[in-house]
Order: C-alpha cells, then structure tokens, then sequence
C-alpha cells in the first residue's frame, strides 16, 4: 500500500515538474519572441536625417516634359547641375548649385526645335521666348540653405547682377520633399508641402508614404492635389489636378538620389480650358 502510494505520488510530483519546466520554457521563449520582434521592428524603421558629406559634388540631370491634351505639342527641358555640399554647420546645410547646361527637345506649333544653351547662335526664335525661363540660369550658381528635414531656409543667386533676371527661372533644382522628424516604417505616411510651383502657388499639402526599405535607401511614394493659380499677361488663370510620384533618399545622408513626379491638370483662363500633364524629375547622374 505504501509503495503504490509512493509511486502515484512521485509520477504526480514529476507531472508537477514537467509542466513547470514546459510553462517556463515557453514563457522564455515568448520573452525572446517579444524581444526580436521589437528588435526586428526597431531595425526595419528609419529617421531620415539631411547630412551630406561637406565637400561632396553631386551630378544632377533635371528635366521637365510638359505636353498639351488637344495639341501636338510639348516642351522638354533637361537641365544639368552640380551641387557641393559647402558647410554643414548648426543644424544647416549649405549647398551651391552651379548649372553647367539647358537644353530644349520640343514641338511648337507642330515644328520640331532643339537648342542647347552652350551654342544659342541661329536658334529658333520662338523656342528661345519659350525657354527664356530656363536658358536664363545657365552657367549661373544659386546658394542653398536647407535644415535637417530638408527643408529650405534660403535661396540666393551668386552673381548678383543676374538676380532680377533669375527671379522667375524655372531651372533651378532643388529638394522637393521635406523629412518627417518622427521615425518610419514602411507603410508609414505624413504630410508635408512639396517645393514646386503649381502657377503662382506651391504645392503645400503633398503625403509622402514609405514603399520600401533598403539598406542603402528608402523609397517613398509622394501624391496630392493640385490648386493653383496665376496671371500670364494681365489674365488670370487656375490649375487644378492631382500628383503622383516616387521619391528615393540615400539612408546615410538624406540626399534625394532620385525623384519623380506625374502631375495632371487642367488650366484655365478666360473661359477656356486646356488639360495638361507634366512630368518633372532629377536624378543622380
């Protein structure tokens, strides 16, 4: 009797034991779960920062396609720029962006014109009044001052005798989205204005959402609306559309590596409505 009372006892006991010891494994293992799901969530998020390296030329091909709905056509501007980093110093970055060359590739009034702005001798004439905003900032260098999230603080022309004459250049390439200065994951998303001019106005609400995440860079998904307006020759004018794009940002310096834009609108003035579309990007050359 004692001894089936000892063995019924020890097989409760060790019952006892091998629960506790699989209770105990398993709460371990969720404990270490837990940590590298947060390690594993804090790896995929990312602060996007404005720090590039001080001394560093960055070789950069704008361009700007313009094309008319009812119409043949189009205007294509391609712009090459170099930006160096000059100082980085109390939160702002200081860039100079020399442009070495514009060139034209259009349709106007159904003729084909080309003009590069290194060689203007025996250009069209119409193609030169319609570039004229463009071909103006050539071997001209605009000064930047950009904050971390890259935001612009300050634009100022280096040759001050051009600065009325540049007021109104379109050439000029600078960083069209702003950094959130909270950390994101893909999927995140926050809302910010985007630094193009949409007629006399900038676009101010632009949402950029995070698509992908490298370890090198981040790609970002841009989109909104467009509400513009404007006066060309004593008339005024509305614009009104919408925006998508794709943006791709250097992890280790913020540097917009790539970026490109598909706005389509419709302008109208006096009465008269014209859709078009537009499509602007720069990239790294």
């Amino acid at each position: 009797m004692d001894l089936v009372f000892n063995i019924t006892f020890s097989k409760k006991l060790m019952m006892k034991r091998i629960l506790f010891i699989a209770l105990t494994t398993t709460i371990v293992l969720n404990s270490c779960g837990n940590k590298e799901e947060a390690s594993e969530e804090k790896r995929n998020k990312v602060q996007l920062v404005f720090n590039p390296e001080v001394g560093k030329e960055y070789n950069m091909i704008y361009t700007n396609l313009t094309t008319i709905d009812s119409m043949e056509d189009k205007t294509s501007f391609t712009v090459e720029m170099v930006n160096k980093v000059t100082d980085v110093k109390d939160g702002k970055i200081y860039i100079e962006s020399y442009c070495k060359n514009v060139s034209l590739d259009a349709v106007i009034n159904g003729q084909p014109v080309k003009i590069d702005a290194r060689d203007t001798a025996g250009a069209n004439t119409t193609g030169l009044l319609v570039g004229a905003r463009y071909f103006v900032y050539y071997n001209q260098t605009t000064l930047f001052q950009y904050d971390k999230t890259g935001k612009k603080i300050s634009e100022s022309f280096k040759n001050a005798d051009t600065v009325t004459s540049l007021q109104d250049a379109e050439a000029r390439i600078k960083f069209l989205g702003r950094y959130t200065q909270n950390e994101v994951a893909v999927g995140d998303n926050w809302e910010s204005e985007l630094d193009i001019k949409v007629g006399d106005n900038k676009i101010d609400k632009a949402v950029f959402t995070v698509k992908e995440i490298t370890d090198k860079e981040v790609v970002l998904d841009i989109k909104g609306y467009i509400d513009g307006k404007g006066n060309q020759f004593g008339k005024e004018f509305t614009m009104r559309g919408s925006f998508t794009g794709e943006m791709v940002v250097d992890r280790k310096t913020g540097w917009q590596n790539k970026t490109h834009l598909k706005l389509d609108y419709v302008r109208e003035m006096a009465d008269k409505k014209m859709s078009l579309k537009q499509e602007v990007s720069y990239r790294l050359n």
